[in-house]
């Protein structure tokens, strides 16, 4: 709706003006009625109080009596009925209470109250109740004493008469000619009498309960017995007496509660009636009253109606005028609060307040419309640069045109540290100074941090990495309209890890080196080893003898040397065993003691209890001399070495594991960071020419790796060397029993034997070795060669082959062929190369180089 018409005022007049004229046309209304209504309620609450007050005092003096004397009958049943002592003293101490009360009420209802002959009645009916109330108290006290005193005592009597003659029936015994009746009637009427003093005592039950004395046996001969049943008997002829006198009382009191009940009901009939002609005098004083209250209020309700009529009429026209009006505008309102944007304003042709406000509110929906669409793209833009501006896990700054710092997020601030309370105003220039200040680099040389440097823009590949307080950091910058943005990485830990994998990839290429010039070497000495073992020393003379012992040494000194290039490469053949550290390490200490000059202290510093630890014996041995001597190098023959086990927790790749350290710890010159990255590298030393090898802490290093433990060093200069050896616990590990030189037997009976080597010198040794032996020989150079001899029907008893074979087949491929076809075939394979020997872990192998000794020890522990 647009435009009201208006019928009873021109449009000229505003809106507040007919609100004005309406506010005091109704008050001028209300003030009138209200006015009329108090003149009459006024005389007519006169009237009503005089009514009140003649006729308050005989109601009220009525309804109390009436009230108490109901009270004194509720209370006189509520007396009859108590049986104990202690309710009993409450319930008539309450009922003399109450009749008390009533003759003071009635005392005063006498001076209140006009005399007439219907209350001298009530009077004598009260009277008549105060006695019978007297004489009901008196008749209750006399069966509360009949009752408790006598009946109940001699009940009580009765019963502990009946537990004396079962103690005395239980501790006498009974003549054959007492029937067995007897203890049980006891126990009848011991029954009957705890039933009678739950009832109301009648005489019947105590007659009753004497009745069952017939039923008794004789026992005037047991004295005991008999005395007490006589006591028992003498009882109940009083107490049917005081069952007889508590009857009589009974009927009295039965009577006076009667008599009370017809009084009260007399008296409350007789209170009726006056109270009812009382009622029939005010309803004619009231029906006059109530005649001038009627005309009043007409009056009243005929003027209000036409006020109410006055009023409606001037409220319908004050709801079309602003009512209507405003509500359009406030429900346009609504709908644009809910989201509605194409809501119209209506009322805005008026020409009074209502239209100015239509038309303003519709100025201010336009621009709340334009206003929100631009927050709404203003909000999800800047929530998105917040997100991502915070949610980066590198620094970022901002820097404006002229290189100060504008914007930077947590990262930033987290990576640069100290920079942000170095200067008062950070930009570009102060952290280049802050960097030199920190003598911070070029990664990988030493070219100091400049302005050139920050602000060039780099290709991906043409990054800029500063090392700054132990930190890689990667610095990237893109240009902005205004400035520029700065790119912040932390490489610390990439950068350690390659350095750490490509150590790894050097290590392991050595590894793989040294592994492969052993495999090869035992070969050589095989052959060297085993030629000088078959030259008997005594066809010599004892030049040529000296000659061969020290070849012989020389080659045996060469397999050692071998055998720590494999520790290295973690391909030596080990023999672990469950062994208790700290005692080795005493039974160590005892021999190496001796060694060391007096001005070196060893100390031992042993945890217990320790579990066992599962290594091998002589190799750990050997990695202990290692690391004694090179502690007693670097305390230049003074100082201290301790030895110190303990059990601990270590992270492992992907779990953490129990395991015991055995450290070595000297106070000497210790090592700088760069020769602690190198000393586990083979034939690199420290030592002067001549006095080390460079195999000593190679040979621990590949030895602990293979075993399944670490090595850890903690060394500065001037501060001394820690080595940790970490090693595995032993968990219900069985040690494989030595063998013994009893176990070589001589060879008295022909054996045919299969040897397959694929290098001839190799070969030819074995087969003079064998022969020499008393074994017989069979030569083959491929495992093709040796299984067309087996499949021919070669007959043979053993099998001794190498495990790298030139050919297909391998010496793993001939035994398990040899063992599925040939069972009875002892089967024994060799290698030089200990990385073959868990290839064949279900055959006995023999390691290269061996003598002559160590085959016949093998070939007869078969």
């Amino acid at each position: 709706m647009q435009h009201f018409p208006n019928a009873i005022l021109p449009k000229s007049y505003s809106v507040r003006f007919r609100l004005v004229i309406f506010l005091i046309t109704a008050i001028f209304l209300i003030i009138f009625i209200s006015g009329t209504a108090i003149i009459g309620l006024n005389s007519t609450y006169k009237a009503l109080s005089n009514l009140r007050d003649s006729s308050l005092n005989q109601m009220f003096s009525s309804m109390t009596l009436g009230v108490k004397t109901a009270q004194i009958s509720t209370y006189a049943k509520r007396l009859t009925q108590t049986t104990g002592a202690l309710e009993y003293q409450e319930e008539s101490k309450t009922l003399a209470h109450h009749a008390e009360q009533l003759q003071m009420l009635l005392s005063k209802a006498k001076q209140s109250t006009p005399q007439d002959t219907r209350f001298s009645n009530i009077i004598a009916h009260i009277d008549l109740l105060e006695k019978s109330v007297q004489d009901l108290l008196l008749q209750t006290h006399q069966r509360h004493v009949v009752l408790n005193t006598k009946i109940i005592s001699e009940l009580n009597q009765g019963l502990l008469h009946i537990q004396h003659l079962k103690r005395l029936e239980k501790n006498t015994a009974l003549p054959e000619q007492i029937p067995a009746t007897f203890l049980p009637q006891l126990n009848r009427m011991e029954k009957l009498i705890e039933d009678a003093m739950k009832s109301n005592f009648s005489t019947n039950i105590f007659i009753n309960i004497k009745s069952h004395f017939f039923l008794l046996p004789n026992i005037d001969h047991l004295t005991d017995l008999a005395q007490e049943l006589s006591k028992l008997k003498a009882l109940f002829p009083q107490m049917i007496d005081n069952a007889k006198t508590l009857e009589k009382i009974n009927l009295r009191v039965q009577f006076l509660t009667f008599q009370i009940d017809a009084l009260v009901q007399q008296i409350n009939q007789q209170y009726t009636q006056l109270a009812k002609e009382q009622v029939d005098s005010v309803d004619i004083d009231s029906e006059q009253i109530q005649q001038r209250l009627f005309t009043l209020t007409l009056s009243i309700l005929l003027f209000s109606l036409f006020t109410i009529l006055l009023i409606i009429i001037l409220g319908h026209y004050i709801y079309s005028l602003i009512g209507k009006r405003l509500y359009s505008i406030t429900d346009a309102l609504k709908r644009l609060s809910q989201g509605d944007k194409n809501v119209t304003v209506p009322q805005q042709q008026t020409q009074d307040e209502i239209g100015d406000l239509a038309r303003s509110f519709d100025i201010f929906h336009q621009n709340v419309l334009t206003l929100e669409r631009t927050d709404s793209l203003l909000k999800e833009k800047s929530e998105l640069l917040e997100h991502t501006f915070l949610a980066m896990r590198d620094g970022l700054a901002i820097f404006d045109k002229q290189l100060n710092l504008v914007s930077y997020n947590a990262q930033f601030n987290t990576l640069l540290g100290a920079f942000f309370t170095y200067a008062p105003q950070q930009s570009l220039h102060t952290l280049v100074d802050y960097f030199n200040h920190q003598h911070a680099k070029v990664a990988g040389c030493d070219q100091p941090i400049d302005l050139a440097l920050l602000k060039k823009v780099r290709q991906a590949e043409d990054f800029l990495e500063i090392d700054y307080l132990q930190q890689v950091l990667e610095w990237r910058v893109s240009p902005l309209k205004d400035g520029l943005v700065a790119f912040l990485i932390d490489r610390t830990q990439r950068k350690k890890l390659e350095n750490e994998i490509a150590h790894n990839q050097k290590m392991r290429a050595i590894g793989h080196l040294t592994g492969g010039i052993a495999h090869d070497f035992n070969n050589f000495l095989a052959v060297i080893i085993g030629n000088l073992d078959l030259i008997d020393p005594t066809a010599l003379d004892e030049r040529q003898a000296k000659r061969l012992q020290r070849a012989l040494k020389a080659a045996e000194n060469s397999a050692t040397l071998t055998q720590r290039l494999l520790a290295y490469a973690r391909k030596q053949p080990l023999h672990p065993t469950a062994l208790d550290l700290n005692q080795l390490v005493m039974e160590f200490t005892d021999l190496i003691k001796h060694t060391l000059p007096p001005t070196i202290k060893l100390q031992l510093e042993l945890g217990e209890p320790l579990p066992l630890v599962y290594i091998d014996k002589n190799q750990l041995e050997t990695a202990l001399v290692n690391l004694i001597v090179n502690a007693k190098d670097a305390l230049n023959h003074e100082g201290n070495i301790i030895i110190r086990s303990t059990q601990l927790r270590v992270q492992r790749a992907h779990c953490q594991e129990e395991m015991v350290q055995l450290s070595i710890i000297d106070d000497g010159c210790g090592m700088d960071e760069q020769t602690q990255k190198r000393v586990f590298e083979p034939f690199f030393t420290t030592k002067q020419n001549g006095r080390g090898s460079g195999l000593g802490l190679s040979m621990v290093y590949g030895f602990i790796r293979q075993s399944k433990g670490r090595v850890l060093i903690d060394s500065r200069p001037n501060h001394g060397t820690a080595i940790h050896l970490q090693l595995p616990i032993a968990h219900s590990v069985q040690n494989e029993p030595a063998l013994t030189s009893q176990d070589c037997l001589n060879c008295d009976t022909q054996y045919q034997i299969l040897v397959v080597e694929d290098k001839a010198s190799v070969r030819e040794t074995l087969s003079e070795q064998l022969h020499e032996m008393g074994y017989q020989p069979i030569l083959c150079e491929s495992g093709e060669q040796a299984l067309a001899l087996l499949e021919q029907g070669l007959t043979i008893d053993y099998l001794l082959s190498d495990i790298m074979l030139s050919g297909k087949l391998t010496g793993v491929d001939v035994a398990k062929w040899v063992e599925a076809h040939l069972p009875q075939v002892k089967i024994l394979l060799m290698t030089g190369h200990t990385e073959q020997k868990e290839k064949a872990a279900q055959f006995p192998v023999l390691i290269k180089p061996f003598k002559q000794a160590e085959l016949q020890q093998k070939l007869t522990a078969l």
